[in-house]
């Protein structure tokens, strides 16, 4: 098996059928979350045989952030290492939130930066709050593909 080394600011390729693809850039890992790889996907779609450049791709408009693995990733197939940008944004705007919702005395959700090391907790009704975290992904392999989801809008 062939080593794979992955830097902050790698752009990655994501073949979403036969003619699409989207590209994810790695930003840094988060102390908060077993120091796992943080990523965001970008929302332009190309066609496979197109070659965007590093800036086209990051200056795109950005569809979510969110936790992956992604040496894994690359081992199953899915998403392919293209280029690298040192470009990764203003990642303390960058937030994340969780809560069980199959507990229902559960009344907060909890956010984090992941240069922070707070935990905060919020009322899960505050909109205000809500709004400006980023949206949970569980369906990270489905919303490239279809552009749907429980989680977004």
């Amino acid at each position: 098996m062939m080593k794979i080394i992955i830097k902050s600011g790698d752009i990655f390729k994501v073949k979403i059928s036969d003619n699409e693809a989207c590209y994810l850039q790695y930003l840094a890992n988060d102390i908060n979350q077993l120091n796992g790889n943080v990523i965001r996907i970008f929302k332009d779609r190309y066609k496979n045989e197109d070659t965007p450049s590093a800036e086209k791709i990051i200056n795109g408009k950005i569809d979510f952030y969110c936790h992956v693995f992604l040496k894994r990733g690359v081992h199953l197939g899915f998403w392919t290492k293209y280029a690298h940008s040192d470009n990764v944004g203003d990642l303390k705007q960058v937030y994340f939130k969780n809560y069980i919702d199959a507990l229902p005395w559960s009344t907060y959700w909890y956010a984090w930066n992941i240069y922070d090391n707070t935990l905060k907790e919020y009322k899960k009704s505050n909109p205000v709050h809500y709004r400006k975290l980023v949206k949970l992904l569980n369906e990270l392999m489905e919303h490239p593909r279809t552009g749907t989801g429980q989680y977004w809008s």
